[in-house]
């Protein structure tokens, strides 16, 4: 009974343990030891500060997606467009923080992503990378991949859909050597990775060049434009009084050799992420890649005067069709009625209608006079059997002296209907 007793007592004091714990969920963009490294620091700081073991997850974005499914993480920080995703499908609040970043002596809550050439390359402008390799860590990477994307994009290349992508499973140096291999004729890569290669000795000074090369105060060379650095976010099972805990412990830190090192120089209030939503859109990613359901009552709400217009011009539109069906049908049945023959001609003299009794008169059937010159099927000789003009032709003068009249009187019209007595 003591074995048993001792055993329940030393599973809760466990579980007590496991959730005293805060477990982090950290997006490994730069491989998972690369990560660590940067981020360790900053998990020893708010361990300390908070009194709780902070437990790194070093994560790809699908397995922390998996994680935050089941539950298995309190805290993460990914990139924003990742963040979007993130916010939207497991309904989290905003970013309770945003990161600032470290180097070379310069703090910065804001990053961009970086386009490389080799230097020798005649790919000069952006546009020049329609239907060319680009070598990249992956789709889902902002800083390497989605920054340059939309940049790409706003001057007139869906790389997406004309150029072929290679992804070099997450790693950004890969991405670099892909480009020197020749394998890739660009590569994209996140800002400061540059810069770190050249320091380590992984490529040489005039090996590269940076494509679209932005003037900027920001402390690495650049290809895009600027974005708000990675959130931080909570979810949603996490208990207030922690949350609270940890956010004041993140704004409070203070940075540290440690943490510079690593690219950290601390935390601030959360940034405004609307930059990222429009790049978002306009590339249709997570959670904007699939077009919003509109209904029939939003769409009339928006374009009601539109829509008045439009079903007046069809009204009118329609009533003027009945009365005018209604003339010719009443002008049709008059004349095919009479006992007289009578056809009606266009402009230009050919025969487009035609009634029983001319038919009968003279000898044809339908198909053989609509359509048809009736100055050659009628009165193509004299009583004599000579040849007769048709610019004598009295049925011709008719129609001619008409059409003038009528282009005077700005009455003209291109099918004018003429009707002969026969």
């Amino acid at each position: 009974m003591k074995k048993i007793f001792s055993l329940l007592l030393f599973l809760f004091c466990l579980s007590l343990s496991a959730q005293e714990s805060i477990r982090f969920g950290v997006f490994a963009y730069k491989g998972v030891e690369q990560t660590r490294k940067q981020y360790a620091p900053l998990a020893e700081a708010l361990s300390e500060k908070l009194g709780t073991t902070v437990v790194l997850e070093l994560l790809t974005q699908e397995e922390m997606n998996a994680k935050m499914a089941r539950g298995e993480l309190d805290m993460i920080t990914t990139n924003p467009t990742h963040f979007l995703h993130i916010r939207q499908h497991y309904h989290l609040d905003g970013a309770v923080a945003t990161l600032e970043g470290y180097n070379k002596g310069v703090a910065t809550d804001v990053l961009a992503g970086v386009i490389v050439v080799k230097n020798q390359s005649n790919i000069k402008k952006l546009q020049d990378l329609k239907n060319k390799k680009i070598a990249t860590p992956s789709k889902t990477h902002m800083g390497g991949y989605r920054a340059q994307a939309y940049e790409i994009y706003l001057n007139g290349v869906d790389i997406a859909k004309e150029s072929t992508i290679i992804q070099t499973n997450g790693s950004q140096p890969k991405s670099v050597e892909a480009v020197l291999s020749g394998e890739a004729d660009a590569a994209f890569i996140r800002d400061g990775i540059y810069e770190e290669m050249l320091e380590g000795g992984f490529i040489q000074k005039d090996t590269l060049r940076i494509l679209n090369k932005q003037k900027s105060e920001h402390p690495y060379a650049i290809s895009t434009r600027l974005y708000p650095e990675w959130p931080v976010l909570i979810m949603k099972h996490v208990p207030c009084s922690v949350a609270k805990k940890f956010v004041a412990a993140l704004l409070s830190l203070e940075p540290t050799q440690e943490l510079r090192e690593g690219g950290i120089n601390g935390y601030s209030l959360p940034a405004d992420y609307l930059k990222v939503e429009e790049l978002s859109r306009a590339l249709r990613l997570p959670p904007f890649d699939k077009a919003p359901q509109v209904t029939l009552l939003e769409v009339l709400h928006q374009y009601t005067v539109d829509f008045i217009i439009v079903a007046l011009s069809l009204f009118a539109g329609l009533l003027y069709h009945l009365r005018e069906r209604r003339r010719k049908n009443f002008i049709a049945s008059l004349l095919s009625n009479i006992g007289d023959g009578v056809y009606g001609t266009d402009k230009d003299g050919n025969c487009i209608w035609i009634n029983p009794k001319a038919l009968s008169l003279l000898g044809y059937s339908e198909n053989e006079v609509l359509g048809k010159d009736q100055h050659l099927l009628f009165h193509h000789h004299k009583h004599d059997e000579s040849a007769y003009p048709a610019e004598e032709c009295p049925i011709y003068k008719t129609q001619k002296t008409a059409t003038q009249e009528n282009a005077k009187s700005g009455l003209y019209e291109k099918t004018a209907l003429f009707f002969q007595w026969i």
